[in-house]
């Protein structure tokens, strides 16, 4: 199954660890500067909130779907909307 602990399989450069005790990872160390993170981290979520509620916007007025990633399914329904259709909408 897995190997002792002096055994174990490293990982990234070992920086995890895989043996029959578990698996172990470094547990994080915040320093200065951490704090920014997290705050990226919320403007980013409300960002793709604000994002959501505005493009939901645009299909209920349009009836047109902002597409983000190209989809990998044939839906005929879904046409593409560019950034140069969405600014004559402006």
């Amino acid at each position: 199954l897995l190997p002792p602990a002096k055994k174990s399989i490293v990982i990234a450069d070992g920086t995890f660890f895989l043996s029959n005790r578990g698996f172990y990872v470094p547990s994080p160390i915040f320093e200065s500067g951490a704090g920014i993170v997290g705050v990226v981290l919320i403007i980013a979520i409300l960002g793709v909130i604000l994002f959501k509620r505005w493009a939901k916007k645009i299909q209920n007025e349009t009836g047109k779907i902002i597409i983000i990633l190209k989809q990998w399914t044939t839906n005929q329904e879904k046409t593409d909307c560019s950034l140069n259709d969405l600014n004559k909408m402006v």
